[in-house]
């Protein structure tokens, strides 16, 4: 079951996907008011008419979503109403409310200050001095409850940051997963009385996922820390997860860039474009690219798996796509002169990143651009960032590292497609 969240994002990504086909809607209408022969208005009503429906079912899983995430949030509510009920009874002669507390800035400062004292100290007397603190504020049974800021740094920085990553099927709970399927195309036969039946045959293809750790680890001067206080460690404890979860969509689309015998390779996730024919298929756009059109279509094609289809790229290749012409001047996409909203191209949601190539600068056979069907690419592992810090007594220097056991891979027959540029090499399909 999805979370919140999650129901936000499909929600916020169903709004985008409205606002699309509205102004496909309002681009078919005027085209209706300049056509003059029957056949186009024909055309063209059949397509208004087409969009009309697939904006009422939009509509209609909107609304539908809507009221599910109210729900879902009432029910929070009062879940969280009932457990500060009972938190209220067992404090109340506190003289602090500990949940107000933990969210104020305050409880920041309170805790550099109890880093900054302890700097160089064992966990365990670092914690014993924060829940000393908490005492003082009359905050009793704390069990080391950290302050908001620090918390929701770490979690939102690891949420908002995946934009690739949350379109991939994430499996939480466990480090390695295999799947298999058929790739016989060994079929249903007919029987012919007398004739014995023969066996079926079947040919399994196999692939297990095994995590490992992808990191992210920093140092900081003492006085930084000093002088900068709450600041700089909320930066840091911003910074880090971003950092992981972007190398781990540049590692999952295109892989990290490093040799393979690199000691800080990536290797727990299996790039999309460098994936095998039975998972990935390669197109390729020719010499000019004056066909790039075709080839984002032959892309879409070769996908078989079922599933909604993301398409990766820079955004620089997305402005050359949305940009081209016909004969007589006019944009190829309909949607090319919409520079707000959600990106896509040909109704195919589009995520820029700045790590792909971009399509004027890259080389024959670099890519430009990756399709994949999200719900095949599995993610497993960790469902959060784990983040731990120290203070390096030799060097005078507090240390900080995000890590996550994660690892991924596409577990689906044809589910994705990799677009390179130039001509496809001799013996390629």
């Amino acid at each position: 079951m999805d979370t919140i969240m999650e129901k936000k994002y499909k929600l916020a990504k169903l709004e985008g996907q409205i606002k699309t086909k509205k102004q496909e809607r309002d681009s078919i209408m005027e085209k209706v008011k300049d056509a003059t022969d029957e056949a186009t208005i024909k055309s063209l009503d059949d397509t208004f008419n087409t969009v009309k429906s697939d904006l009422e079912t939009l509509n209609t899983d909107f609304k539908a979503l809507e009221s599910e995430i109210a729900g879902d949030e009432e029910a929070a509510d009062t879940l969280a109403s009932e457990e500060q009920k009972m938190a209220q009874s067992k404090k109340s002669n506190q003289a602090v409310d500990a949940k107000n507390y933990l969210k104020t800035k305050a409880a920041m400062d309170d805790y550099v200050e109890v880093l900054r004292k302890n700097a160089g100290q064992d966990k365990d007397i670092i914690n014993k001095a924060w829940e000393e603190n908490l005492k003082s504020k009359g905050i009793t049974n704390s069990e080391l409850l950290l302050p908001e800021p620090v918390v929701t740094a770490i979690v939102d920085a690891f949420q908002k940051s995946g934009t690739i990553l949350s379109t991939f099927r994430r499996i939480t709970g466990v480090t390695v997963w295999a799947n298999a399927f058929n790739t016989s195309e060994d079929t249903a036969k007919g029987h012919k009385d007398g004739k014995d039946k023969k066996e079926q045959g079947i040919t399994l293809a196999q692939r297990t996922l095994a995590c490992d750790f992808v990191y992210k680890y920093i140092q900081i001067p003492k006085k930084l820390i000093k002088e900068s206080g709450s600041v700089i460690i909320k930066y840091v404890l911003e910074e880090l997860p971003m950092h992981v979860v972007r190398m781990v969509e540049k590692a999952a689309v295109i892989g990290d860039g490093l040799p393979d015998n690199d000691d800080d390779k990536i290797t727990s996730f299996i790039a999309i474009a460098k994936d095998e024919e039975q998972y990935n298929t390669n197109v390729y756009l020719g010499t000019d690219g004056s066909e790039t059109y075709d080839a984002m279509m032959d892309a879409s094609g070769e996908i078989e798996a079922e599933g909604t289809q993301t398409l990766v790229m820079h955004n620089k290749t997305y402005t050359h796509l949305k940009k081209a012409k016909d004969t007589d001047g006019r944009y190829l996409d309909p949607t090319a002169i919409n520079f707000g909203g959600e990106k896509s191209f040909g109704g195919i949601q589009v995520i820029t990143v700045d790590w792909m190539p971009k399509y004027s600068e890259a080389k024959d056979g670099e890519v430009v651009a990756v399709l994949y069907v999200g719900q095949s690419y599995v993610v497993i592992g960790d469902a959060a960032i784990d983040s731990y810090e120290n203070f390096i007594l030799q060097k005078n220097r507090q240390e900080y590292l995000a890590e996550l056991y994660t690892g991924g891979g596409l577990m689906d027959y044809k589910s994705a497609a990799t677009i390179l540029k130039g001509n496809a090499p001799s013996g390629a399909k």
